[in-house]
């Protein structure tokens, strides 16, 4: 039985009625952004957690906090319901189908660790369709610099080539920092800004000032970037 491996985490107090409705355990959300991560508590011990992400904005921002959340995110699964939005719209158009439809969809459901794997593999290989001519190339740095010139930036290039590679090595298992100084008004906020442009902004953290005891919350996360 589908009871065996629930609860069910929904979007408000409707579809937890409509799932009570069929004894089908779940928790209600009071809103896709009103996730807090300690209620996870709720859910320890159990070993599959089960969330119906509904086609819209407000789905789109559950899925974002659920599967940023470290204390569940390798139990979670994601529940979709192909045409209706979500339980509740899945009762009306047919309520005699109903379990049958919804224990199909659970067993549809996929791990999200799964879906990451899966995402981040697709991105991986776009990006490398669209960067591998360049990849491949005998001099990345000269194509930097020079296209660097063509935006505006002259006289810098031996600095903004060392600021291109510190911000390449968040890759690596020991990124590089760089402190860059000079004279107020000599252009270092320029070259770094022009170097910037050359990269997602995923790939840094603009600081324009900071103290010894403090760094941005998201300098604490395993994701990979540099702080300029």
């Amino acid at each position: 039985m589908c009871c065996m491996i629930l609860p069910i985490l929904v979007e408000g107090e409707s579809d937890c009625h409509t799932l009570w409705f069929y004894e089908i355990p779940a928790l209600g959300i009071p809103g896709a952004s009103n996730w807090g991560d300690g209620w996870t508590t709720y859910l320890n011990g159990i070993e599959k957690i089960y969330a119906v992400i509904e086609p819209d904005q407000g789905g789109d921002i559950l899925r974002e906090k659920l599967t940023g959340c470290e204390a569940i995110r390798e139990r979670l699964h994601l529940l979709e319901l192909a045409e209706h939005k979500d339980p509740s719209s899945l009762h009306l158009a047919d309520p005699e189908r109903f379990r049958e439809r919804f224990e199909a969809a659970l067993r549809d459901a996929k791990p999200w660790i799964e879906v990451e794997r899966a995402e981040a593999e697709a991105a991986s290989h776009e990006a490398w369709e669209r960067c591998q001519k360049l990849a491949q190339g005998p001099d990345t740095l000269g194509r930097f610099a020079a296209e660097l010139a063509r935006s505006g930036v002259a006289g810098e290039e031996e600095i903004a080539k060392l600021l291109y590679l510190a911000v390449t090595s968040r890759l690596l298992s020991r990124p590089v920092s760089i402190a860059l100084k000079g004279p107020s008004s000599g252009g270092k906020s320029h070259v770094v800004e022009r170097v910037r442009s050359f990269f997602p902004e995923s790939a840094y953290y603009a600081l324009t000032a900071m103290s010894d005891r403090t760094l941005p919350p998201g300098c604490r996360r395993s994701v990979p970037r540099t702080a300029l």
